[in-house]
């Protein structure tokens, strides 16, 4: 009986060890072979046997970590799921207000919006602003700036924000600009901070409370805070409380949009009408979050878009991407050129950024240590 079981075991080794290692295999069932004690073969069989299984489990372990970094770095990168869910709930929105009734133009003006930006999104220097921090803080010091500027535009009537008119198009510079200013000014690993990152946020939060705008200057302060936690030493924390009193000054003149429909108040005008659309059009919203459900360098993005998702449940802001708003397809769909991203991945240690490196054991490709002697 002990004689069989030693068979099976040792058969278990060969099977288990690679063409590499057969030359340990023959080896081990030689020594078996040679062994006059049939409990000292047995014990010396079920060693052989744990470590080819050791061996087996390393060698599974490295290839399934090298799948998921081909998915994740090749096929699942941040800003082509966030094009993915935004296309998707764009397409949603404009089908459920055709199947609304809702005055034709409004889906035309999502749909020519989502066209605009992708097409925008592919003419921006991606691997510049991956590889470049001075360009990187020229731009967020050049975005703040524009948003300090834009307190000189006119608001619409019963519509919260400034608005720039653009011949018959209407753009909210907040909706567009904030997004990719927060993003861009991310702290990265091993890239010292620069002041154009800050003095941008600066002169974001003072634009913000020049136009009483509660519900951004509430998404950047908890941005800020989070940010702030995460990189101490930073300068996110002390602007996280210049934001968050930016908000509680303005909280005592805001006042909450009035509705208009297709444009706020989209899930709850989706469940008025059954219950299914209202949760196929929840679902929607939650596409805006693909990118931060699988990339941990993604979580800003989203916070801020499931932050102001849920501000738009509340009826705060208009919906975006599912309700009519051009500024909130533009501004999501460039903000994902502030991920990184294929652009990157020469240039950047993007395992950092998934923290997918595999970590050195200090052992070769030899088998494990039996314990034998």
């Amino acid at each position: 009986m002990s004689a069989v079981l030693i068979r099976v075991l040792m058969q278990g080794v060969v099977w288990l060890l690679p063409a590499a290692q057969s030359g340990w295999a023959k080896a081990m069932r030689a020594e078996v072979a040679e062994m006059a004690d049939e409990g000292e073969a047995l014990s010396f069989a079920f060693g052989c046997l744990k470590a080819a299984l050791q061996l087996a489990c390393e060698r599974a372990g490295q290839r399934g970590l090298q799948r998921v970094q081909r998915v994740r770095v090749m096929g699942l990168q941040a800003p082509y799921l966030g094009l993915l869910g935004a296309s998707a709930a764009v397409l949603l929105g404009c089908g459920f207000m055709v199947w609304a009734d809702a005055p034709r133009p409004m889906a035309w003006m999502n749909g020519l919006s989502l066209a605009f930006a992708l097409a925008s999104l592919a003419l921006l220097p991606r691997r510049s602003l991956q590889r470049g921090p001075r360009l990187r803080s020229i731009l967020c010091a050049a975005l703040g700036a524009l948003l300090l500027a834009s307190t000189a535009l006119a608001p619409m009537s019963g519509v919260i924000g400034r608005w720039l008119h653009l011949g018959p198009v209407h753009v909210q510079p907040v909706w567009i600009l904030l997004p990719c200013l927060l993003l861009l000014s991310r702290p990265r690993r091993g890239v010292e901070r620069s002041r154009g990152d800050s003095l941008g946020l600066l002169m974001a939060v003072a634009a913000l409370v020049l136009q009483a705008e509660l519900i951004w200057l509430m998404v950047m302060s908890l941005v800020l805070w989070q940010r702030g936690w995460q990189h101490r030493g930073e300068p996110d924390a002390p602007l996280a409380v210049l934001a968050m009193l930016g908000a509680a000054a303005v909280a005592q003149i805001w006042q909450v949009p009035a509705h208009t429909p297709f444009v706020d108040q989209v899930l709850q005008s989706g469940f008025e009408r059954h219950a299914g659309l209202g949760l196929l059009l929840g679902l929607g919203s939650l596409l805006l979050l693909l990118p931060a459900l699988f990339h941990r360098n993604a979580r800003e993005h989203g916070l801020i878009w499931g932050g102001l998702s849920l501000a738009a449940w509340m009826g705060w802001v208009s919906t975006p991407l599912l309700g009519l708003g051009g500024s909130a397809i533009l501004g999501y769909v460039l903000s994902l050129a502030a991920l990184p991203g294929p652009a990157a991945v020469a240039g950047s240690a993007l395992s950092d950024e998934l923290d997918l490196e595999p970590k050195p054991t200090g052992r070769g490709s030899h088998l494990p240590k039996t314990g034998l002697t």
